[in-house]
C-alpha cells in the first residue's frame, strides 16, 4: 500500500469494551494510544488513521474470539501432525494451528491454506495420471498454481478427467 499498517490485537476484558464501540471510536482510541506510545513523533507530526478495518472476533459465531497458541509442553512436530491429511486423503487440514513457522497468525493460516491446496492438486494429478496413464504434474515443487493451471487447461481442452470420475 505504500503506507504503514498497524495490526492491533486485544486481550482480556478490553476486548468486550472495545468491540462495543463504533468504528470511528476505535480509530480515535487507537490514535490516543499511539500518541502516548510515540509522543515525540506525535508532537512533530500528528497522524490519523486513514482506513480502519476492525473485526469483532468475540462476536463472531464461529470463533468467539478464540485463536490457537502453543501449550507450555508443546512440541514443534505437533504442527505437522495437525496438518497431515487423513489416511484416505479425503480430508485436508489448514489453518494457523497447522503452520510450524507462523503459528497463531494470519500469515500462518494463509500459508497453510496454500500448502493444503497444493496437496489437493497433487492428489488430483495423481488420480488423473492413474486414470489416463499420462503424467499430469511435471514437478511437485512447482506449486498449486501450476498444478491448478495444468488441470484447468486440460479440463478446458476436454482432455481432463470429468469431476464425476474423481
Amino acid at each position: 500500500t505504500g503506507s504503514p499498517i498497524l495490526s492491533w490485537m486485544l486481550a482480556g476484558s478490553h476486548v468486550t469494551h472495545v468491540e462495543m464501540m463504533e468504528d470511528h471510536e476505535v480509530g480515535e482510541l487507537a490514535n490516543e494510544i499511539l500518541s502516548r506510545l510515540f509522543p515525540e513523533q506525535w508532537t512533530r507530526q500528528p497522524w490519523s488513521i486513514v482506513k480502519l478495518k476492525f473485526k469483532r472476533w468475540g462476536a463472531d459465531i464461529f470463533s468467539r474470539g478464540a485463536y490457537s497458541y502453543d501449550a507450555v509442553d508443546a512440541h514443534p512436530d505437533q504442527y505437522d501432525d495437525l496438518a497431515t491429511a487423513d489416511a484416505d486423503a479425503r480430508l485436508f487440514f489448514c489453518g494457523e494451528h497447522t503452520h510450524k513457522a507462523a503459528p497463531g497468525t494470519t500469515n500462518g493460516a494463509l500459508l497453510s491454506g496454500q500448502r493444503a491446496a497444493e496437496e489437493v492438486m497433487q492428489l488430483i494429478g495423481s488420480v488423473q495420471e492413474a486414470m489416463s496413464g499420462q503424467p499430469t504434474v511435471a514437478d511437485a515443487g512447482a506449486g498449486a498454481g501450476t498444478a491448478a493451471a495444468s488441470l484447468a487447461q486440460r479440463t478446458a481442452s476436454g482432455s481432463g478427467t470429468p469431476k464425476s470420475r474423481l
